[in-house]
């Protein structure tokens, strides 16, 4: 048995660890902690908080829920609760904790920020476009996404959408090159799937080095505003699924998506368009990666995510919470909740599903596998991360290509260009 020194040593490692984003290492302390004093509120909220980060969902508000039943009145975790089931699409709880947090601490400035935001996003999730929806939770087998040998030669395309922006989101590191990514990302595709067509979307002024393009199969020069870069791209898939580019089944991605593998046996499955989900307010479906199987069905799919864009950037709400607009940043993605509308589904128990939109049938993938961002924080071994279908270096996870070029030469072992 520890003694009182040492768990407050110990104690004092796990916060401060937490508080450096070392999560593995906080992780481990914590869970020795814990099993001294399992009632500990701190504790088990910074734990459930780590899990969290670490899309542990389940696990991680069973440990806040633990923590709250023990302490109520702390209003950081109050706040904590709000973040979650905000995260969850519940809205209404999440309106509650969060105004619990402003009545224990009325200058609770992370609570007031939010509050605000989530009352917003609550009357955005409201809005909808009639259709008929039905949900079918399913279990994949695990040689559901291995490919058979008849299949060894079926095509697949690879869609990039890039513009030079002048209007980057915060987020967006201005080191990044954003080129060079797109450049090694079609290497590592070219890699998995040699047989793969690879197109490049972009606009007439956007340069690129022809030396460095060689796992580009076409550039597709289009009439694009760069000032708007969400609402091209999603209108530029629109023109595409139209077009007699379309002429196998598709994979939409991001400049910053690596592929970790042969990705064709995704679409052995009974589909139209496959979305990847992840839990966050409003927006839980990515456009980082859409899967468009060859038919009329995509064709339709796109028809509806631009009708619910074209409703969406009028709705007062939208223009509250968005006030610079939808255009350049998150309309895709807010177009996307729309449409599969997440009030349907249970978030926090899904792992794969299929939605049926009127005659659409939209699967559901977990981004945990097929739109994978590593966590700042957490450690992981090449093996962890190579068994990711799909690899997605989001916001500060690109460190100037750092991180990117790291990974594609020493896990996936693919030269840079």
């Amino acid at each position: 048995m520890p003694t009182k020194q040492e768990i407050e040593q110990a104690f004092q490692i796990f916060v401060q660890r937490y508080q450096k984003g070392q999560l593995g290492q906080a992780k481990q302390v914590g869970l020795q902690l814990i099993s001294v004093l399992p009632n500990h509120p701190t504790i088990l909220r910074l734990l459930g908080l780590i899990e969290i980060t670490q899309e542990q969902y389940i696990k991680g508000l069973e440990l806040l829920q633990q923590a709250y039943a023990i302490n109520p009145d702390d209003c950081d975790l109050c706040a904590n609760m709000g973040h979650v089931y905000a995260a969850l699409n519940q809205f209404d709880k999440s309106i509650t904790y969060y105004e619990k947090a402003l009545d224990l601490c009325p200058d609770h400035k992370a609570s007031v920020d939010m509050l605000k935001n989530i009352k917003i996003e609550a009357e955005i999730a409201k809005i909808n476009i009639p259709m008929q929806r039905k949900v079918h939770k399913t279990v994949k087998k695990p040689n559901q996404f291995q490919l058979s040998q008849q299949q060894n030669n079926q095509p697949i395309n690879i869609v990039y959408f890039h513009v030079d922006s002048k209007q980057p989101p915060k987020s967006f590191s201005q080191k990044t090159d954003y080129k060079s990514i797109i450049y090694n990302s079609a290497k590592v595709a070219r890699h998995f799937m040699p047989q793969c067509k690879i197109l490049l979307y972009t606009d007439d002024a956007t340069n690129f080095d022809e030396n460095r393009m060689s796992a580009i199969d076409q550039v597709v020069r289009c009439d694009a505003n760069s000032e708007h870069p969400m609402y091209e791209r999603m209108r530029l898939r629109h023109e595409y699924v139209k077009s007699d580019q379309f002429d196998a089944d598709t994979v939409f991605v991001d400049a910053d998506i690596i592929f970790n593998q042969d990705i064709r046996a995704v679409f052995n499955d009974n589909f139209d368009i496959g979305v990847t989900f992840r839990l966050y307010p409003i927006m839980p479906y990515n456009e980082g990666v859409i899967f468009a199987k060859k038919g009329q069905g995509a064709i339709t799919f796109h028809n509806k995510l631009l009708e619910c864009f074209y409703q969406l950037e009028q709705e007062q709400a939208i223009l509250e919470r968005f006030p610079q607009g939808i255009r350049a940043w998150r309309g895709g993605q807010l177009s996307l909740g729309m449409l599969i509308n997440p009030q349907v589904i249970d978030m926090l128990e899904l792992e794969y599903a299929q939605l049926q939109l009127d005659d659409m049938k939209v699967s559901l993938l977990p981004s945990e596998q097929f739109n994978f961002t590593p966590i700042r924080g957490v450690e992981y071994t090449p093996k962890q991360l190579k068994q990711k279908s799909i690899m997605h270096f989001k916001g500060d996870t690109k460190t100037d290509n750092n991180n990117i070029k790291h990974y594609i030469e020493n896990v996936l072992g693919v030269s840079w260009v």
